[in-house]
């Protein structure tokens, strides 16, 4: 058995002395497994050990297993971040009027090509549409139309144009980042589920200089809550799960995804706006707060 294994067993066994009862709703066998299989990751990415055992609580429902168990906690070396909704603002009205605007490019009726594209956004996020003219062309052919290049290439610049001119940064977003940036010994990640437009919106807005390599889920081919792009995000920056502090709005059961791998999570409050894409709000977390800038008293350093 691991040290981390060990160390859950010993503080389960020590509680049970005491009387107390265990805050974990998973078995003592699963936390054996959850330890060893922290530890083989620890291993395989060369991750320094963390310090501290903390229990937390969740109730589990999705279908990858989400749930949480008692975890190593330690200083933060990284803080990952959300995309839409929690960093940059996306102006709803003006993303469908784009889509307006492109069916009528494309000779289809507005309503059912705009059916069509959010029908496909799950295959856009995972890559199975690689870029923007696959997805034209894939909502296109679903309402009966069959676009040439030079009509997919207008369609292209549209709605490059449409995603950049309907989205904007959040006030409280620069101050958070740059100050994060001058934290030293602390790293800063991006993990969103998008398409590739979004690659090309993270730098028009300039946040590819607070952040090294961004981590979309159409590169890794998974979605969160999956436990795969929160562990890519990991492998890049080269820390462990539960060094990392999650901030997010908890569209798409993000957060209990992150917590799920012993991250600490906060939520961030946004006034948006219900609507195609809310997947599922998040219902664990261990923060919350209304304005970004108080992630900073949340990280330990």
């Amino acid at each position: 058995m691991t040290a981390p294994a060990r160390t859950i067993a010993a503080a389960t066994v020590a509680r049970r002395r005491r009387g107390e009862r265990c805050t974990c709703r998973r078995s003592t066998a699963t936390a054996y497994h959850d330890a060893e299989t922290a530890a083989h990751d620890a291993r395989r990415l060369r991750l320094r050990p963390v310090r501290a055992l903390i229990d937390r609580r969740a109730t589990g429902h999705h279908s990858y297993g989400i749930g949480r168990c008692p975890v190593i906690r330690g200083p933060h070396r990284a803080v990952l971040f959300d995309l839409f909704d929690t960093l940059v603002r996306l102006d709803s009205g003006k993303y469908l009027e784009g889509k307006r605007e492109a069916a009528r490019v494309l000779g289809v009726r507005p309503e059912r090509f705009i059916e069509a594209w959010m029908a496909a956004s799950d295959q856009a996020q995972t890559g199975v549409l690689s870029d923007i003219a696959a997805r034209i062309r894939h909502a296109a052919r679903a309402c009966g139309a069959e676009p040439d290049e030079d009509v997919i290439g207008r369609v292209v610049r549209m709605e490059e144009e449409h995603m950049t001119s309907g989205s904007s940064l959040y006030p409280d977003v620069v101050p958070t980042l740059a100050a994060l940036r001058a934290r030293r010994g602390l790293k800063v990640g991006l993990v969103s589920n998008a398409s590739s437009t979004a690659a090309l919106l993270f730098e028009r807005l300039g946040l590819d200089g607070y952040f090294g390599e961004p981590v979309f889920s159409f590169r890794v081919g998974v979605l969160k809550p999956h436990p795969g792009i929160y562990l890519k995000a990991c492998e890049v920056l080269r820390v462990h799960p539960a060094e990392c502090l999650f901030v997010g709005d908890g569209n798409g059961f993000e957060l209990d995804g992150a917590g799920a791998l012993g991250m600490e999570t906060v939520r961030v409050v946004r006034p948006v706006t219900p609507g195609p894409f809310r997947k599922g709000e998040s219902l664990t977390f261990d923060a919350s707060v209304d304005d970004l800038t108080r992630v900073l008293t949340l990280v330990r350093i």
